[in-house]
């Protein structure tokens, strides 16, 4: 149901996959997609990393990010709609990246949640987060096994589903 803007010499795709083949809950999805499309970069040479959960990162500041969805196929099984949007031109690399998101995507939950401090643009910094709760300050501890955030904060740890990620004061 969302549509995509691309200026011309950006990269826009979406990827139509049966739940069957996924391995990671669908909680982990978008960030998996991700480190999917970091993968494919980082081996064309491009350090590229995740602000959580779903904007891609490079040399320092948002390059693209990830939308997914569930919808129902003609059949009636549930499919998901992997969408990616990169303001870069690395069209020539399209099937690195959809081999890079497949081979996340079927991997065990523990090893996404496992691999994902090697992706997380925020690693062991203190970040603000806002949800409808309220706003939290503390140190980014990366993501639990279902990708919450995690957020040691002064009254412990907590754990985040979605929210606004601020670093420094500025809305990243």
């Amino acid at each position: 149901g969302r549509g995509w803007k691309s200026p011309e010499g950006c990269l826009a795709f979406s990827l139509l996959l049966p739940f069957s083949m996924i391995r990671v809950p669908v909680s982990l999805v978008a960030i998996a997609v991700g480190m999917g499309v970091c993968s494919a970069l980082r081996d064309a040479g491009r350090f590229a990393c995740i602000k959580w959960p779903n904007d891609v990162w490079f040399e320092g500041g948002k390059c693209g990010g990830i939308l997914c969805e569930s919808v129902k196929d003609a059949d009636g099984r549930s499919v998901l709609i992997a969408g990616v949007g990169l303001n870069a031109a690395p069209n020539p690399m399209l099937g690195p990246l959809v081999t890079g998101i497949l081979g996340i995507l079927t991997r065990d939950r523990a090893d996404v949640a496992a691999a994902w401090p090697f992706y997380d643009a925020f690693a062991g910094r203190t970040i603000r987060l806002e949800d409808d709760g309220g706003a939290w300050k503390g140190l980014n501890m990366g993501i639990d096994s279902l990708g919450r955030l995690q957020l040691k904060t002064n009254e412990g740890v907590k754990a985040f589903f979605s929210g606004t990620f601020f670093n420094d004061d500025a809305a990243y």
